[in-house]
C-alpha cells in the first residue's frame, strides 16, 4: 500500500488552513483592488505550494545547502509564507471601506445614471461609458452600451491602441450619451485618460447634462453625463 508522504501531506493541509482563514475574513463584494489583484492568485498559488512543501523539509536544507546557505533559504521561505497573510490581515480595514465605498458610489452614482439615460435618452442612441460602464449597461437597456474601458468591445480591447485611434472611434459610432468619471462635477476633469476623447476639437458636439457625486464620500470621483447635441431627450 503506497503511503502518502508526510512533507506534502502537512503542507496540503497547512495550505488549506491558510485559504480557510482568509475566506473566512473575507468581505464578498468586489473591491477596486481585489478586481486586480486576483489574477495574480492564479500564478501565487503554485508558488505557495512549492513554498509550503519546501517549508515541511526545512530542517534539510542546512545539511543539504550548508548552514549559512541553508538558513537563508529557509528564513526566505518562512518569510514569503508569513508577508501576505501578515499583509492582508493589516490592511483589511482600509480594503473593507475601500471595498464598502466601492459598492455605495456604483449604487448611489451608476444606477441613478443609468435610470436617467433609460428615461430620457432615445433606444436608438448608444452610450459610451469613460472608463468603467458598471450597472449602467443592464440599467439602461435595451441601449447599446460602449465599455471604454475595453470590457465587451473588440475594437477597444486591442492592446496597445494609439490615443488618436481610441478617440477617432469614438467619434466615428458618435454615441448619443457619454458617462465620464470626472473628479469634479463642474469642471471638466475626466479621469483614465479620458481627455483624449473630451479635449478633442470635435468633443464641442456634446453638452453636459447631468452630474452625480456621492456626499458621503466627498473625495470620491463623479459621473457626468454628455449628451449629443441634437438628441431630442424623452
Amino acid at each position: 500500500r503506497a503511503r502518502v508522504p508526510r512533507g506534502p501531506a502537512v503542507a496540503a493541509a497547512a495550505a488549506l488552513a491558510a485559504l480557510a482563514v482568509q475566506y473566512s475574513r473575507s468581505t464578498l463584494v468586489m473591491g477596486y483592488l481585489y478586481r486586480f489583484q486576483v489574477h495574480g492568485l492564479f500564478l501565487a498559488l503554485p508558488f505557495a505550494g512549492v513554498l509550503l512543501a519546501s517549508a515541511a523539509h526545512t530542517g534539510e536544507l542546512p545539511r543539504r545547502y550548508g548552514a549559512t546557505r541553508g538558513g537563508v533559504l529557509a528564513l526566505t521561505i518562512a518569510a514569503c509564507l508569513v508577508a501576505w497573510p501578515v499583509e492582508s490581515i493589516a490592511a483589511q480595514r482600509a480594503t473593507r471601506a475601500q471595498a464598502r465605498r466601492y459598492l455605495d458610489i456604483e449604487t448611489e452614482q451608476h444606477a441613478r445614471v443609468g435610470a436617467w439615460l433609460r428615461d430620457h435618452l432615445p433606444p436608438s442612441e448608444a452610450i459610451a461609458c469613460w472608463v468603467d460602464a458598471g450597472l449602467i449597461p443592464w440599467v439602461a437597456e435595451p441601449r447599446v452600451a460602449i465599455d471604454f474601458g475595453g470590457l465587451n468591445d473588440e475594437t477597444l480591447a486591442r492592446p496597445g491602441l494609439p490615443r488618436q485611434a481610441v478617440a477617432d472611434y469614438f467619434f466615428a459610432r458618435s454615441p448619443g450619451a457619454l458617462v465620464v468619471t470626472s473628479d469634479s462635477p463642474t469642471r471638466l476633469a475626466p479621469q483614465h485618460d479620458g481627455d483624449m476623447v473630451t479635449s478633442d476639437p470635435r468633443f464641442a458636439a456634446y453638452e453636459p447634462r447631468l452630474a452625480l457625486c456621492s456626499p458621503e464620500y466627498p473625495t470620491a470621483p463623479c459621473e457626468v453625463v454628455f449628451v449629443r447635441r441634437g438628441v431630442v431627450l424623452r
